[in-house]
């Protein structure tokens, strides 16, 4: 092969400008129950981090997996039964099928969303400002097949407010 044709084949790759990181994500959740002001959050672990594909206004893929041990209430027997009842000792992942433009800075990704053994597409709510990528989905216990957990009369109610972001410097 020629010198000049290869030097021109690598120029055209490298200008095709695809951004594609690994980007550190904060990923908070909240919770509400039957209860009236009985509600609880919680946090995914710092290492938790976010693959993503930008290009210009374009976000060809992300993908996140989340170990089961990094979901975090703050109660560890809260805590240790979602990971062993709830999560099956597995972790949470999620994978786009379809990327997204974004317009007025925010956009809806399609992707495969897997708690424990069960897989659903759904489509995840982003929005960018300046750096920065957030995200947000309402999670339905009943459609990922979760059984609402219950103790002593409080029962977890269906949807878990999901947010989330990458660090001011990600894009």
């Amino acid at each position: 092969m020629n010198t000049k044709l290869i030097i021109n084949l690598l120029f055209l790759a490298f200008s095709l400008n695809i951004n594609s990181k690994t980007i550190p994500v904060s990923i908070d959740f909240s919770i509400s129950t039957n209860m009236p002001g009985v509600e609880f959050s919680g946090h995914v672990g710092e290492k938790t981090q976010l693959n993503a594909e930008v290009t210009g206004n374009k976000i060809t893929s992300l993908s996140l997996s989340i170990p089961a041990g990094d979901l975090k209430t703050g109660i560890d027997m809260r805590d240790s039964h979602m990971r062993e009842k709830i999560l099956k000792e597995k972790p949470v992942t999620f994978s786009s099928v379809k990327g997204c433009e974004l317009k007025d800075n925010k956009c809806l990704i399609l992707g495969e969303l897997q708690i424990a053994d069960h897989k659903k597409q759904v489509e995840i709510e982003i929005t960018k400002a300046k750096n920065k990528l957030f995200f947000n989905y309402d999670l339905l216990l009943s459609q990922h097949g979760i059984e609402a957990p219950k103790f002593m009369g409080v029962e977890v109610k269906d949807k878990i407010e999901i947010k989330g972001s990458t660090n001011d410097q990600a894009l």
